[in-house]
């Protein structure tokens, strides 16, 4: 079964069960008897008490049951996403086999949104049931690369200098600061942080500013 189904019919059943106790009330009150009996008041709230643990139960299972498939959608860039900022995942969230299967539709988003023309794509342009995403993504369409916790670790401005054009949806700005190449590090499928050196203009520029926008530092000149 659907689990927002699931849940719809648990919320029908707790709105039954309380006006029923209501009617009860009201029978008996017209019938002249105002006062309910300790046997009567007693399975009234264990009616309420079944229907609560019911939907406790019932939001459990929605969330353990989750379609991702449906759950996960593209986000296009916005204004808004320039302000948060992510959190990386956690040591015991990355071994667990839910995280991966997330994990795992998440990229295929990124890879059906990366037709749209997009280069360079964030945690910030996902959404799983309309709530953002705080887990730390970085997704470079051109080499299909996934880098979880991505960190520039140093960054030498003896380096040759690059002016990048950088664009988030319809905003952009020209950022001089940036140094080719630069040391950056991810956590690998093998739940270890591995370090590499980019090796075009191009990659650099992007994970410069994956790297702010991950951050909520990426302020375009263009607002």
């Amino acid at each position: 079964m659907n689990p927002y189904h699931l849940l719809e019919r648990l919320y029908i059943g707790i709105i039954y069960i309380i006006n029923m106790r209501r009617k009860n009330r009201c029978s008996n009150y017209l019938r002249g008897n105002i006062d309910l009996s300790n046997k009567s008041q007693i399975k009234s709230k264990c009616k309420i008490c079944i229907g609560v643990l019911i939907l406790i139960v019932g939001l459990y299972l929605s969330i353990k049951w989750i379609n991702w498939d449906s759950a996960v959608i593209f986000n296009k860039p916005e204004i808004n996403d320039i302000n948060f900022e992510t959190k990386e995942v956690d040591d015991i969230t990355l071994i667990s086999s839910r995280w991966k299967e997330k994990k795992g539709f998440i990229m295929d988003v990124f890879r059906e949104s990366c037709q749209e023309g997009f280069d360079v794509l964030t945690n910030l342009n996902v959404r799983i049931l309309g709530q953002r995403v705080e887990d730390s993504f970085v997704y470079l369409c051109k080499s299909d690369s996934l880098f979880v916790n991505m960190r520039i670790e140093k960054e030498n401005k003896n380096n040759l200098r690059l002016e990048c054009n950088e664009t988030y949806g319809d905003m952009w700005k020209i950022e001089n600061e940036r140094y080719h190449p630069i040391e950056y590090s991810y956590i690998s499928d093998d739940i270890e942080r591995e370090t590499h050196l980019t090796t075009t203009y191009e990659e650099t520029c992007m994970l410069y500013q994956a790297r702010d926008l991950l951050n909520g530092e990426w302020q375009p000149k263009s607002i």
